[in-house]
Formats: C-alpha cells, structure tokens, sequence
C-alpha cells in the first residue's frame, strides 16, 4: 500500500504545521477530520478541498457537504490516491467560509509498505495550534468585505476615510441604513 506524509501549515502569524500520514485509501473526508482534530477545531463549519492550478486557479472543488445546485464530487468520494501522486502535490484545505481558514497541504514523502497502517495519523506538531475562534468576524468586518465586493477596487482605504457616499443617496452612512442589507 502506498503512504503519503503531509505536511499541513495552517495559515496564521506565527508558522503552525502539523504532518500527517495518509495512506492512498484514506478519503478526503478522513483527512479533513484528521487535520481538523491535529489543529483542535471544532469542525463545525463548512469546508472544502481545492486543487490549484496555474496562477492558484481552483481547477477542482471537494465540498464537505453539497453546496447548492453544484456537482462536485464530496469529500467522501475522492481516496487521497486521486490528489496526491508524488512528493511536492500540493491541496489546500478551507474551512469555515466565512472566517476563511487556509490549510495548505503538500507531501513531502511518499512511500510503499506491505504491512497495513491505521491512518490519517499524526506524526508530528510545531508550533501551537490558533484558536478557532480568533478570526470571528464583526459586524463591521462583514460590512468592509461586503463593500469591496460589491465596490471592487473603487474602494480604497483612502476612500473609507473620507467616507464617500458612493450611492449617492445624500444621507446613508452604512449598509444598515438600506432596507435590502437588513
């Protein structure tokens, strides 16, 4: 059988990493609540498996769950042996959408062995885990990630500061102040 070691670094201040080993049997599903469980989330959240292409264009999705009207194959359905081949195959893993945390996975080693191993293991930490909850969003957080949505790059921090009514409505400050965004 085939093994995969991962190494996992979750997106943060400070370098967090956590390998894995994988077996080529594994799941997505199963790697997810491995890595989940390795960072001490709650894994409540949505989540989805992304392969990138050239320029980090996501060429394939693997949703935890189905999202809407979208056909992508789950989590559940996709053995590690389909996304990771060789040392170097890279995955990222995002979970909870809103606070978007970014697991970046690569291998760093693969092997064959005869003997059956009990995985997704952890083999190794470094560094101490974020706190699931130290991206919780604020109403204005949520706000300011709306607006550059919808503004784009017409909206720059200069142009929060000097607070422009870019609706031209003469009075309305804030998203709460339109009947649409309550």
């Amino acid at each position: 059988m085939k093994y995969f070691e991962v190494k996992v670094l979750v997106e943060s201040k400070k370098t967090v990493y956590r390998d894995l080993l994988i077996s080529s049997d594994n799941n997505l599903e199963e790697i997810y609540r491995a890595i989940i469980a390795a960072f001490e989330f709650k894994g409540d959240q949505m989540a989805s498996f992304l392969v990138e292409g050239e320029g980090f264009q996501a060429v394939a999705e693997y949703p935890l769950e189905p999202l809407g009207e979208n056909d992508s194959e789950l989590m559940a359905e996709v053995k590690a042996e389909r996304v990771f081949k060789e040392a170097g195959d890279q995955l990222t893993l995002i979970y909870d959408y809103m606070n978007e945390w970014k697991f970046h996975l690569e291998v760093i080693e693969v092997s064959t062995h005869d003997e059956t191993k009990e995985t997704p293991v952890l083999l190794k930490s470094g560094g101490k885990a974020p706190a699931e909850n130290e991206r919780d969003l604020s109403g204005k957080d949520a706000e300011s990630i709306l607006m550059n949505e919808i503004l784009g790059d017409e909206l720059s921090e200069e142009d929060e500061d000097n607070e422009e009514d870019f609706f031209d409505s003469g009075d309305h400050d804030s998203l709460d102040d339109y009947e649409e965004y309550q």
